[in-house]
């Protein structure tokens, strides 16, 4: 438990007004939008979003490195964080997430399961 306080005491909570702009204002809600604004000012990387959209704008536009949840489960099974990934994808599932089939098999694949 100590390992995963360490590992989660390297995140950043951030609480500021921002001015996200007439573009990412009309194209994002207004969520993903402030995580693009924060991580382009203050350079926090790679920038957590799983909206497709989102995702998008994010790394086409701003050229920020982009990891969605599931990239980020399989990142915390390689580091001993998690035991598996399969069932907390599962669990995604069966709380109405939505994760299209061939999202889940390469997080499987790339997670050796």
């Amino acid at each position: 438990m100590d390992d995963l306080r360490q590992q989660l005491s390297r995140f950043t909570v951030t609480n500021n007004t921002l001015d996200v702009g007439p573009m990412l204002r009309t194209q994002l809600d207004a969520g993903e939008a402030a995580v693009i604004v924060t991580a382009s000012k203050s350079g926090l990387l790679p920038v957590l979003m799983d909206e497709r959209m989102g995702r998008r704008v994010a790394s086409m536009i701003y050229h920020l490195p982009v990891i969605g949840t599931g990239g980020l489960l399989v990142a915390a099974k390689q580091r001993g964080l998690i035991g598996a990934v399969g069932p907390l994808l599962q669990g995604m599932l069966a709380g109405g997430y939505h994760l299209g089939p061939a999202l889940v098999a390469e997080c499987l694949r790339r997670a050796g399961e």
